[in-house]
């Protein structure tokens, strides 16, 4: 008897409140007012984001060896080249997973190109993580990567001629 007697009441509430119609909302509205709330940087690329959180960290801290990043310019054009970042053996030798790799613009500190690399794919690949990246010549580069284990590491500086 209870279940009918709330089945009349539910029945009579809704009775009285009336139906709005639908409002018709356009998809552009609804994107241009969900990317006004987005903190996300619209050209954010893989890794930026976590490469400026672990620039922040401590580097080159712990009884961790050969785990010195380097990096070595591939290519030379007229105004750019290409580098590339070295990982180095401890990683893979100590099976420490690689997060980001990124470069560093000495005299700004900012990221300049970055990746990051999900621990799942490592494991089914068995892939090395690199990172290459095109750069203006004149600028001064440090190759940093972030291993699970180990924390952030940071080599060299390396200018661009």
């Amino acid at each position: 008897m209870r279940v009918g007697a709330f089945a009349v009441c539910i029945s009579a509430c809704t009775a009285v409140v009336p139906p709005r119609a639908p409002r018709s909302v356009g998809r552009r509205a609804i994107l241009s007012t969900a990317a006004s709330f987005s903190l996300i940087r619209p050209a954010l690329a893989d890794g930026d984001a976590e490469a400026a959180l672990y620039d922040l960290d401590l580097k080159n801290v712990g009884g961790y060896t050969d785990y010195t990043p380097s990096m070595v310019v591939a290519n030379g054009g007229s105004s750019s080249a290409k580098v590339d970042l070295k990982v180095p053996p401890g990683p893979i030798a100590d099976k420490d997973f690689i997060d980001v790799l990124w470069f560093r613009n000495a005299q700004t500190k900012k990221v300049v190109a970055a990746q990051d690399f999900k621990r799942s794919n490592q494991i089914i690949s068995g892939k090395t993580p690199a990172l290459s990246a095109r750069v203006p010549k004149g600028v001064t580069l440090v190759p940093v990567m972030h291993c699970e284990k180990a924390g952030t590491w940071e080599g060299a500086p390396v200018s661009i001629k």
